[in-house]
């Protein structure tokens, strides 16, 4: 059921934490970012940074961090998850997560199957299909990176996209030819399982960033 646009409200906590975010993610340092915003300190910055701050959320803040950081103010607001104030960017990030999700969707699946107790034939057929899936989430991504020739420059760590989707495709090829060889073996799960996580728990510095203390 679609939310009442008059219940939404703004979350302070949500905010302080992606100025903090949006600032890590410029590499930019408290004094240098205070002196490009024009303060003279950095006590602003802390201010609306810090989590047991007081201070009122100051709009103005927020309007020259958009410009210092290079991110939107969707984003500094809590209203996006995407940095980019770039829309084409907005998009490729979101297709990307898009089908990230869908390969640990495909996971928890084989995942069940394993508690179920399945046996080792369905197991490998599991896995099997799990390579197949990935592969063509290997395969979009590399389309949208032929598509869009400047992707490692355009998107923050676009390069570190492409490493992690090269990791994944290394353990497709070393999956399956196990699968050919030998009988189902839970560390082949386990391994392909890794890298998988990785994409999971590690989804902010795909995109450049994490998220402060």
């Amino acid at each position: 059921m679609t939310k009442k646009i008059s219940n939404f409200k703004l979350n302070p906590d949500l905010i302080r934490a992606r100025c903090l975010s949006a600032r890590l993610l410029a590499r930019k340092s408290p004094e240098r970012a205070a002196a490009e915003m024009g303060y003279t300190n950095t006590s602003m910055i802390s201010k609306m940074e810090r989590k047991t701050s007081k201070t009122a959320i100051n709009h103005n803040f927020l309007a020259r961090a958009s410009l210092c950081y290079g991110v939107s103010m969707d984003y500094l607001l809590g209203m996006s998850n995407y940095p980019e104030r770039d829309p084409r960017s907005v998009e490729q990030l979101a297709i990307y997560s898009s089908v990230q999700h869908y390969a640990n969707q495909l996971l928890e699946g084989l995942t069940e199957t394993i508690v179920k107790g399945a046996s080792a034939q369905v197991l490998s057929m599991h896995l099997s299909m799990l390579c197949d899936e990935s592969a063509e989430l290997v395969d979009a991504v590399n389309r949208m990176r032929e598509l869009n020739p400047n992707f490692d420059e355009d998107i923050k760590a676009g390069s570190l996209v492409m490493k992690q989707v090269d990791k994944i495709n290394q353990r497709i090829s070393s999956t399956r030819r196990r699968l050919s060889k030998e009988s189902y073996d839970d560390n082949i799960l386990r391994q392909f399982k890794s890298v998988l996580s990785d994409g999971s728990e590690k989804q902010l510095d795909l995109v450049g960033y994490r998220y402060g203390d």
